[in-house]
């Protein structure tokens, strides 16, 4: 059997000080990568938009460009 720890109630209080504020810097730290991955999401959505618009204006071009040649 193991025997008890005692332990003074000023640590104690300390440690579970500690432990709250582990905690809170973790949420921060899983909120803030939450945030940056929205905002990969979002450039890359863009960063598709953005390389769709090219393609289109390369056919308008190329469609441009063949009948000038007829």
């Amino acid at each position: 059997m193991k025997a008890p720890v005692f332990v003074k109630i000023d640590k104690y209080r300390e440690v579970e000080e500690t432990i709250k504020q582990i905690k809170d810097k973790l949420q921060e730290a899983k909120d803030m990568v939450h945030r940056i991955s929205e905002m990969k999401s979002e450039e890359e959505q863009e960063l598709h938009l953005w390389n769709e618009n090219l393609k289109q204006m390369e056919e308008k071009i190329s469609v441009v460009e063949h009948s000038m040649i007829r």
